[in-house]
């Protein structure tokens, strides 16, 4: 499983930006699983299955949300920035 701090080390970037990136995008952590929710505890969880289309989704929002655009990347070599 792939969780949000899986995937701040991927993206170098605190949990708590993920969450909110993910929530501004529209998305929520998914449900767990029925054995889990019959436990004390979350009900959710942001985490996903290696492979599954929602991770590929989450994936390419947050690539989107943290990708240096043209412009960032222009400013940058005019301030003479690697």
């Amino acid at each position: 499983m792939v969780q949000i701090k899986d995937l701040a080390e991927e993206y170098n970037m605190p949990p708590k930006v993920i969450r909110s990136t993910l929530r501004k995008a529209g998305l929520r952590a998914p449900a767990v699983k029925d054995e889990e929710a019959k436990k004390f505890g979350p009900k959710m969880k942001y985490e996903w299955e290696e492979g599954s289309k929602e991770l590929k989704e989450v994936r390419e929002i947050l690539s989107a949300a943290f990708s240096p655009t043209l412009k960032d990347l222009e400013e940058g070599a005019e301030k003479g920035e690697k």
